[in-house]
């Protein structure tokens, strides 16, 4: 099974997200009832597109209406 869209923006925003498995994860959301022109294009792509796969995935996420978390760290007092 896949992960959900949710926590793959967290992991994208935590700077954790394995993208060469991304495409996987598309395929699993549109087949889960996911549906746009971006995230098609995504789970077209295989491992060999990591680059591109990283800067269509914020696109992706945005069409689905998924927010990507902001991360702020605080500093020590």
């Amino acid at each position: 099974m896949g992960k959900t869209p949710q926590l793959v923006a967290a992991e994208y925003a935590l700077g954790n997200l394995d993208v060469e498995r991304v495409p996987w994860y598309a395929a699993h959301w549109l087949a889960d009832g996911w549906d746009g022109p971006l995230l098609r294009e995504l789970a077209g792509l295989d491992h060999t597109a990591p680059r591109h796969i990283g800067d269509l995935l914020p696109h992706v996420l945005a069409q689905m209406g998924v927010p990507i978390p902001s991360c702020r760290v605080r500093g020590r007092s």
